[in-house]
């Protein structure tokens, strides 16, 4: 009996000093490498910098990384690169768009890179915090565009419905 707890415990040693290296080296990939720049393919330089800073106020750094530290917007801005048609990736341009304006005009600055984090998330929230008879009117007025666009007609999407969209 005592030869086989031995051996058991001889197996159980062999594999922890096995399974150590190997573990290591998993959890040193995991690092992230603080030379790579995000190039987007889908958004402007200026867009690109505006989804990191929502990422980050969606998912922000606490016990674990943010989310750019995670590349959550490079995922993004591959997802809707390669996954969207081109009408569905003009759609979400366009909401963008809203939504950089409406945070512009709340900041009152002018250009988009002036913008802070605390005035992006101002605007993210105000677009987020919404009673259910405006949410069932926003969607209705998307429901409205995207028909018009659908039916070929001329339709321009107002500053807080794409706005919302956006944030939604």
């Amino acid at each position: 009996m005592n030869r086989r707890l031995a051996l058991k415990n001889l197996g159980l040693s062999l594999g922890y000093v096995v399974a150590t290296p190997t573990l290591i080296s998993i959890v040193q990939s995991c690092k992230n490498d603080k030379g790579v720049a995000f190039a987007p393919e889908f958004f402007s330089e200026e867009e690109g910098n505006v989804v990191i800073t929502l990422m980050d106020i969606i998912l922000p750094k606490t016990d674990s990384p943010s989310a750019s530290e995670a590349n959550v917007h490079m995922f993004v801005d591959q997802y809707i690169n390669v996954s969207n048609t081109e009408e569905e990736k003009a759609l979400f341009k366009a909401k963008m768009a809203s939504f950089l304006s409406l945070a512009k005009s709340k900041s009152g600055k002018d250009a988009v890179t002036d913008i802070t984090a605390e005035e992006l998330e101002s605007a993210l929230a105000s677009c987020l915090k919404l009673s259910e008879e405006q949410i069932k009117q926003q969607n209705i007025t998307m429901r409205n565009y995207n028909n018009a666009i659908a039916n070929g007609e001329v339709a321009e999407l107002d500053i807080n419905s794409g706005a919302i969209a956006f944030a939604r």
